[in-house]
């Protein structure tokens, strides 16, 4: 690996005296699009960007606490706990709903599942398939179905009764009954910082805005070589890296695809990408780096949010999504708890 990379970096650095231009991530970000950057919270799987939805008024196996953290707290002590949703609520066993995208929202389920290599466990959970999608009980166990799975690559998850799931996961839902351990295979795992697509490969730009694209023997050297140069804004399972704009994305089987988000996330905040704020009061400008104003910021109840411009806001708007200003390559993050608070108080 090695002599390969080597031998890349030679042609990298030749590519460079030949290009010199400024590379512009074109197409794929869209103004205004905001992402949660869910603290990791150990014993739970977290479901990032996604609340829950009760199929009832009552809201029934609903407790709400004041903080996320005594919302986890509580769940951790209570046997008949499923999750918690950041903003500060619980969920019990009889509770009759289904998972939703929503961006910026946090739930964690509970981990109570033993761990399979290649899938991602989810307790007392069900899913949801498209209209084409089949379900089946061709085997009377977890050990049957794991191999079934494995085998086919139609399936995208089981049960450990032995129930494999064929077809589109559409979402998830409490799966009443007896206490159950779904899981999902990881066709195209989740990497942090990152946009995954499942059966999909990328296409770089030519002309002004394109400078590589080129291929490497593995996707672990693709995705390390991604981390390593900031140029590059993708790369594909088959290996495939990109540096510069990417054009569009193109169906192909079996290949996933991951585009680098123009806005890292950081743990703690919801990302408001190509948005501003800076036009409120109480902004200022802070003389640090930003790795180091994320830090402080996340040390400090009273730092509200900041950019990547490295203003920093010690208060909020009274309706943060309504503020923002488009502001092309401008990344503001505000502290999910405030978010979070914002939405229940309306």
């Amino acid at each position: 690996m090695s002599r390969q990379m080597s031998a890349f970096s030679r042609f990298w650095l030749l590519a460079m005296v030949l290009v010199t231009i400024t590379v512009a991530f074109q197409a794929v970000q869209t103004g205004g699009e905001k992402i949660a950057a869910c603290p990791p919270t150990k014993g739970y799987t977290t479901l990032q960007d996604m609340t829950f939805e009760f199929f009832e008024k009552t809201e029934v196996g609903k407790t709400e606490y004041d903080s996320a953290e005594a919302a986890q707290t509580a769940c951790t002590a209570d046997k008949n706990c499923i999750g918690f949703d950041y903003s500060g609520y619980t969920l019990s066993y009889g509770t009759i709903g289904d998972f939703t995208s929503s961006p910026g929202r946090c739930i964690y389920l509970r981990k109570r599942c033993p761990v399979k290599s290649g899938y991602t466990a989810l307790s007392n959970v069900a899913l949801d398939l498209d209209d084409e999608g089949q379900r089946s009980y061709r085997d009377d166990s977890a050990d049957g179905a794991i191999r079934t799975c494995d085998q086919d690559p139609r399936c995208v998850g089981f049960n450990d009764f032995g129930l494999t799931y064929f077809g589109s996961i559409i979402g998830y839902y409490i799966a009443l009954g007896e206490p159950v351990c779904t899981y999902v295979k990881d066709i195209c795992p989740f990497k942090y910082g990152y946009t995954n697509l499942a059966d999909t490969a990328l296409a770089g730009v030519t002309g002004v805005d394109g400078v590589a694209v080129g291929k490497l023997s593995t996707q672990a050297e693709a995705e390390e070589f991604c981390k390593l140069e900031y140029r590059c804004n993708g790369y594909s399972s088959d290996g495939s890296y990109y540096i510069g704009g990417i054009a569009n994305t193109v169906s192909s089987p079996g290949v996933c695809s991951y585009i680098k988000n123009s806005c890292p996330p950081m743990a703690g905040f919801v990302v408001y990408i190509d948005s501003d704020f800076r036009k409120t009061k109480d902004g200022r400008k802070s003389d640090k780096c930003l790795a180091d104003v994320y830090k402080s910021c996340l040390a400090d109840s009273t730092c509200k949010a900041f950019n990547n411009m490295r203003y920093i806001w010690t208060s909020l708007p009274n309706n943060i999504d309504d503020t923002f200003a488009p502001a092309s390559g401008v990344c503001t993050y505000v502290r999910l708890a405030d978010v979070l608070a914002q939405k229940n108080n309306k």
